[in-house]
C-alpha cells in the first residue's frame, strides 16, 4: 500500500494527504472497520507504518506497540 501512495502522488499529482485519506480512510470503510482503523483518533487502533521520503516502511507499530523496525 506504500507503494500505491507513492505511485497515485508520483503519476497521478495526487496531493499527500488525499492519497493517505485515498487508501486508509477508504480503505477501512470498504473492508468495514472504519470503527478501530484507517484515521488517528482516540479510541481507534494505534496501527502505523512509519515511511521515509521513499515510501519505504522504516518501522511497524500495531496497537501501540513497535512489532518491526528496519
Amino acid at each position: 500500500m506504500n507503494m500505491a501512495v507513492k505511485n497515485m502522488i508520483d503519476f497521478l499529482g495526487i496531493p499527500l494527504s488525499d492519497a493517505l485519506k485515498m487508501a486508509l480512510t477508504n480503505a477501512a470503510k470498504m473492508i468495514g472497520f472504519a470503527d478501530t482503523k484507517g484515521s488517528f483518533e482516540s479510541g481507534k487502533d494505534a496501527d502505523i507504518a512509519v515511511l521515509d521520503r521513499d515510501f519505504n516502511v522504516q518501522s511497524t507499530i500495531v496497537k501501540g506497540r513497535v512489532i518491526a523496525t528496519i
